[in-house]
Parts: structure tokens; sequence; C-alpha cells
């Protein structure tokens, strides 16, 4: 008789216990999943896919974005949380990163983290720099690989979410996705700015930060630059030199260059070697002979070569020594391909170039900037409607205060607003070739600190 009792006794015990899990199990919040069984999940009641939004070691919580129900949620971990990657290798909470793609299990009630590991399926890879990103096709392309941009996508920087056109192409992204598909996306190095001051002189002249970026000097320019410290080049009809200058997140940083104007004007003579031989050299927008060794103060300077039948060719030199021999070779043109008609003057190009060598040429297929993308080529335009009052700036030039306009042209452009005592911001702009008038409205600036009303 007792062991019937105890019987019933445990029966009815596990039934009200299973009752109590299928009723926690049919609650959506927080993240009901079916648990899978691991070494430590015992301990937990729930398990959710997600993606890591912020690490506070300070207050010990971790904010995680749930890829099943797309909601954020906030855990508690201690010295009794485990963390492991996708091979289940044991990590510290310094080795965990935001934007990684991980299962959490944890206790719902108390919102306590037992444990992480990555998603063994997840591919993460960081340093990624000189990508290309299509914002309308939602993919990204680096060196040879291509992935999409996942619908839901989580873009991080700072542990802060961002927009995806705050990411500009010349940061430096780490991501992180399954198969081709990119989840998560992470600014591990992102940008500021470059204003010139005491400028007059180097108007029309060139200006050279590290090895990436080559421009025009042109009146109120402010530049968008990586992070870091460079060595800035800034010349112009042979009177210029080099400053250091460091560049901060999100900052202006001002650029006296008054000092780099100075009497002597040093040359270089350059033989060129140019197949076909009877091609147009033009070097800074006018034609020149090069039978012979051509003279050119030190300094950036652009050439342009064009022959009926080839691929006009475009490229820059830095001179920096008495005499250096430069050869070109030049494409010839497919069969299909429309010859340029060479009685028309080339514009100057105001593109970046990469820089290889001390009176060398530099990268020979630049990108567009803003003195194309301003050019009037068609009736329409693009509109900026908002913030209201912000100066605004089409790759580095000067375009006006919000509101404002500028002519429309195909391309990608990099738009920074800039207001005193603000957060200069900057978006990635891709317009397309649709006939008609577009228009951008971007929130408003966050104020400095030290400036907040």
């Amino acid at each position: 008789m007792k062991k019937l009792v105890k019987y019933l006794m445990g029966s009815i015990v596990f039934l009200i216990l299973m009752s109590a899990c299928n009723a926690a199990s049919e609650q959506e919040e927080p993240l009901a999943m079916e648990m899978e069984q691991t070494d430590y999940s015992k301990l937990a009641d729930s398990l959710d896919l997600a993606i890591i939004l912020e690490i506070d070691q300070n207050n010990k919580e971790i904010t995680f974005m749930s890829k099943t129900l797309s909601k954020q949620y906030k855990l508690n971990y201690d010295g009794g949380t485990r963390f492991k990657n996708k091979y289940q290798e044991e990590l510290v909470i310094d080795q965990v990163n935001v934007g990684d793609l991980v299962y959490s299990t944890f206790q719902k009630d108390g919102k306590k983290l037992i444990g992480v590991w990555q998603y063994e399926d997840a591919f993460r890879e960081s340093g990624i720099s000189g990508f290309e990103m299509n914002r309308a096709a939602r993919t990204l392309y680096y060196k040879d690989k291509q992935w999409d941009l996942s619908k839901n996508l989580t873009v991080l920087s700072d542990q802060k979410e961002i927009d995806l056109m705050d990411i500009n192409e010349v940061d430096t992204l780490r991501i992180c996705g399954t198969d081709h598909t990119i989840d998560s996306i992470v600014v591990e190095k992102g940008h500021g700015y470059i204003r010139l001051d005491n400028d007059e002189y180097f108007i029309g002249g060139w200006i050279e930060i590290g090895q990436d970026i080559i421009k025009p000097v042109a009146e109120d320019m402010l530049l968008c630059v990586p992070e870091g410290t460079y060595m800035a080049l800034i010349t112009h009809e042979g009177h210029g030199g080099e400053k250091e200058i460091t560049i901060q997140k999100n900052k202006e940083t001002i650029l006296d260059i008054a000092d780099l104007y100075n009497g002597e004007v040093k040359e270089g003579e350059i033989l060129f070697t140019v197949t076909p031989d009877d091609a147009k050299l033009l070097v800074d927008g006018k034609q020149v002979d090069y039978s012979d060794k051509i003279p050119l103060t030190y300094g950036i300077h652009q050439l342009i070569f064009q022959k009926q039948g080839y691929e006009t060719l475009k490229k820059y030199i830095k001179v920096g020594s008495a005499l250096a021999n430069i050869n070109i070779v030049m494409d010839e043109k497919a069969d299909d391909e429309e010859d340029e008609d060479e009685s028309k003057p080339l514009e100057q190009d105001s593109s970046d170039a990469n820089e290889q060598n001390t009176t060398q040429p530099l990268d020979d297929d630049p990108q567009s900037t803003s003195q194309n993308a301003i050019t009037p080529t068609s009736a329409y335009r693009v509109y900026l409607d908002a913030p209201t009052g912000a100066e605004v700036y089409v790759d580095g030039s000067y375009v006006g205060v919000i509101p404002t306009s500028f002519p429309k042209k195909v391309g990608t452009f990099t738009v920074s607003l800039r207001k005193t005592n603000y957060v200069t911001r900057s978006y990635t702009l891709q317009i397309g070739s649709d006939q008609k008038d577009v228009s951008y409205s971007f929130s408003d600036l966050v104020k400095q600190s030290g400036n907040e009303d």
C-alpha cells in the first residue's frame, strides 16, 4: 500500500512539473525555443539564436537581438556564465565580440545568462576595407567575394546601431553571417574630417593623405578620411610639403598649411615611354610633347593618355626626384566600343588614387568625385531638405546650406553634413539613372559634448 501511495504521489508531481514546463514553453516572452541539450543548458529554460549588440562589462550585461523574433533583450552574466566558440572551446568575455551570431541560453525570470556559444555555421571576417557596397541591390563586394545583405541586417558602430547609409567607403568593417548572407556589420575603424586653414595659395593644387586619398584642393573643402595618423602632402606649382595629422572618429581636424608656402620651387624631369608612341598626353589638363624629358614641379600631377582605338588612360604621378622614367602601355578598345572624339578637351579628373612610389603612376582607374558630381549634366537635381541649416559637402566640396540642391549625376557619393557645435555626419548616396529629381531628408545632427542646451 505504501509503495502504491509513493508511486501515485510521484506520478502526480511528475504531471505537475510537466504541466508547468508546457505552460512555460507556450509563453511568447522572452524568446521561447526548444532547448538543445548541452553540458550547461540544464540550468537554463530558454535558448535563442541572436546577434550580440552590446557588451557592458561594468554592469555585467549583454544585449542581444533575437534572430527568431527580431526583438532586443538584455541578460546578466557572472563568473558562472560560460562562453564558447563554434568549436566548443572555452572563451573569456574579452574574446566575445559585438556583431557575433551566437546561441544564448538563459533563465527567463531572472534574466540570467547561462551560456553563449558561437553559431557553428556562421562566418566572420575582419579588416574589410576598400569594399564596394550596392545599397539598392543590398550586396557587398570585397576583393573576389560577394555577399548579400540580410533583410534584417544589424549595423553597429561603437556598440550602437546605425543606418546602413552611415557606412562610408573609407571605413574598415567586420562582417558576420551565414552562407553568402551578411547578418551583421561592425565598423571597426570609422572616419573623421580634415578642413584646411590658410590654404589660399594651394587652391588648384593637390592634397594627398596617407596612401589612399588624393584630392584637388578646393575652397572651403571638407575631406572625409579614415581615422588614424597620416602624413598629409599638399603641393601647388612646386610649393608645399608634408605635415603629420591625426584623424579622430567623427571629429573635425583643422590643418594649418600657411607655413608650407615657401620660395623654393623644385623640379624633376620625367621621361615617358608610351605604347602606342603617337598617343596624346595631357599633363594637368594641358597637352605636352613627351618626345624628350618633361620638367615637372615636385608634387602631384594628373596624366591623361588618349589615342583613337585605345582606352583613355588616366593616372597620377607624384614627382619627388630629379629624374624618373615612366612606362605606359595603353589597352586597345574592344570592337563594339565607340571611339572618343579626340577634338573634345578632356575634363580634369578630380579622383581618388592610390600611391605607389615616388615619381610613379598612381591608381589608373579613379572613382568619380564631387567635381563630377556637381557638374550640370542634366536638368534633374538632388534635393536635400533636412536638417535645416547644415552645411553640405559632396565628396569634400562645399555645395550649400540645407535646404539646397545640386545637379544629379549617376554614381556613388559621400554627402557630409556640418554645423557649428554639432557632430559632423556623413552618408553614402547611390544616385541612379532614373529621369527624375530625387530628395533626401536626414536626421538632425547631434550636439557635441559640452554644447548641450
